[in-house]
């Protein structure tokens, strides 16, 4: 029984360890893990493994032979330089195998050589550069050269040592030129020796790659870095642009962006051209809320302020200014947008309208004129013979009296100019104006005034009279006018002789009762003596007025007083002309 329960106990433990066994295959089977599998993937490369977002590990792997005997070569250490972007070596730093940085991470044997993988944290690399070295590192402006420290290993004996300061006993070759003199190796040695030297870390340098778009006037920030470095890469907008993120990524919208380099990339930032909001107030009063409003995008073409049409009785829309009361217009009505005024205003602005009084003309007919504003009161001229003031005779209803007082707001509302600067009042005055009489000194024969041939109606066919407001005044006596001989005596007139003149009074009265008097003279003259009668011919009576007129009252053409240059004398001489 005893027997069995041991053989039991044996089985269990082995089941046991088997699956042990089994799972630790599983672990070491990772070529971190592994040295053989990592120096059958990497060579003699130094590797840097991430273990998070901003540390990890830098790997090496050596495979020696087994054999003691004869002279072979041995990696004992590693020389790290630190050069800075001028290729200029800042600081030297050194690393022991299974010194005090560059621990053993695990070991094996496989077809006659010895496999170890060694570490070296990446803090411990940050915790030994000095300030030049970590300013580089950190600036994305260095990089890090590792150069193998190798020793002659003769009959399983080394020849030199090291320590993390460097060499520190025998010899130790830290450059390719001194190690490829140090035996006499093969060309296959030499060729596996020099890939010791001048190696860089795979994996630990990304490249940041910074660029610019439209809009994107400089961009900082890139370079090659160290993993875990925490990199800001920044980027200026253009005037007249805005950022909005780099690689079109939304949850990169900081023009000033950070983040830990894990791995190379590049960023490209992004602009859009700026915008304004502009509200336009309409401002005819302190209270007054409308407004229209309207966007510009730098850039722009053809962009100008906007043609609103408001209106306010008596004023004028003369431009924009930038505050409510604005008395003078910083901007013309239809202001064009320039980038510049767009940049130094953006995000928003308020524009008001600047109002200015209208100016009007007022045109009186009497040739007087005289410059008004809208808000002022006037007093219409007084003067002789004026009995009023209309506006034309498309508002006869509407009269004012000479010296009235009136508002200019009125007269534009009548005339529907409230709205209209510089417009023109033209009034026109309603004058009394006395009537005027047309008529000459007449000729009559003794023969018509015996006859009765010379009368009063007579008389009136041959006068006229006229008035400004009446128009041409009958003679008679009239509903509202007349025109009359005042003191016409037909027996006086039927008694005269030869060459008497008689003076008569002519009289017109218009329809205000204004009185027009005109005297004029009636000659007559004895025709009946027949030499006066075949040495003149025909007689006619004539005036000033009518000579030279031939048919229409005045002297025929064949006539000797308008021929013969005795008798014309005579008759300018007697006519004054």
């Amino acid at each position: 029984m005893k027997e069995f329960l041991k053989k039991l106990i044996v089985g269990v433990l082995l089941i046991i360890c088997i699956g042990l066994n089994f799972e630790k295959s599983n672990i070491i089977a990772d070529e971190w893990s592994e040295p053989v599998k990592f120096y059958n993937s990497y060579g003699n490369s130094a590797v840097f493994k991430p273990t998070n977002i901003y540390e990890g590990d830098i790997y090496f792997c050596s495979a020696g032979n087994t054999s003691t005997s004869g002279t072979k070569y041995r990696t004992i250490g590693y020389k790290m330089s630190v050069k800075n972007s001028s290729g200029n070596v800042i600081q030297t730093i050194y690393y022991q195998m299974g010194g005090s940085y560059m621990t053993l991470k695990c070991q094996a044997k496989s077809s006659g050589k010895e496999y170890m993988m060694y570490k070296i944290p990446l803090r411990y690399v940050r915790n030994r550069m000095n300030q030049e070295s970590l300013n580089a590192l950190s600036s994305g402006s260095c990089t890090i050269i590792l150069d193998a420290c190798m020793v002659l290993r003769v009959n399983g004996k080394n020849k030199g040592g090291m320590n993390d300061n460097g060499p520190s006993w025998g010899k130790v070759y830290t450059t390719y030129a001194g190690i490829s003199k140090a035996a006499n190796w093969t060309d296959s040695a030499l060729s596996a020796l020099y890939s010791y030297y001048g190696k860089t870390v795979r994996g630990l340098f990304h490249t940041i790659d910074v660029r610019k778009s439209t809009g994107i006037s400089s961009v900082s920030g890139g370079g090659t870095y160290c993993y875990g470095t925490y990199v800001t890469i920044s980027a200026s907008s253009s005037a007249g642009y805005d950022f909005t993120n780099w690689n079109n990524d939304s949850s990169m919208s900081s023009s000033s962006y950070g983040f830990y380099v894990n791995s190379g990339g590049t960023y490209t930032a992004h602009a859009k051209a700026g915008t304004i909001a502009v509200t336009f107030w309409r401002n005819t009063s302190a209270s007054d809320s409308e407004k229209t409003s309207k966007s510009y995008t730098y850039g722009g073409i053809n962009q100008a302020f906007p043609a609103v049409g408001w209106q306010m009785a008596g004023y004028h829309m003369s431009g924009w200014g930038n505050n409510l009361y604005d008395t003078t217009a910083v901007y013309p009505l239809l202001c064009g947008v320039a980038n510049s005024w767009i940049e130094s205003n953006r995000p928003s602005k308020n524009i008001y309208a600047v109002w200015q009084e209208n100016e009007y003309t007022i045109e009186y007919d009497t040739g007087v004129s005289a410059t008004v504003k809208y808000s002022d009161t006037v007093t219409l001229p007084s003067q002789h013979m004026c009995i009023g003031w209309i506006l034309g005779e498309e508002y006869p209803d509407i009269k004012y009296t000479p010296g009235e007082s009136i508002q200019v707001a009125d007269l534009c509302r009548i005339l529907g100019i409230e709205y209209t600067d510089k417009a023109v009042i033209r009034m026109y005055a309603l004058w009394e104006h006395e009537p005027t009489i047309e008529a000459d000194d007449m000729f009559f024969s003794i023969k018509q005034a015996r006859n009765g041939g010379i009368t009063e109606q007579l008389i009136g066919s041959l006068i006229s009279a006229t008035d400004v407001e009446d128009g041409d005044i009958a003679f008679g006596d009239n509903e509202i006018n007349y025109l009359k001989v005042k003191n016409f005596d037909d027996r006086k007139i039927e008694s005269a002789r030869d060459k008497d003149i008689i003076e008569i009074v002519l009289e017109a009265k218009d329809s205000y009762g204004n009185i027009t008097q005109k005297t004029i003279s009636i000659t007559f003259t004895d025709t009946q003596v027949k030499e006066r009668t075949k040495a003149f011919g025909k007689i006619r009576f004539i005036s000033e007025k009518y000579y030279g007129k031939n048919k229409a009252g005045g002297l025929m053409e064949n006539s000797r007083w308008l021929n013969d240059p005795e008798f014309n004398s005579l008759l300018r001489q007697a006519l004054a002309i």
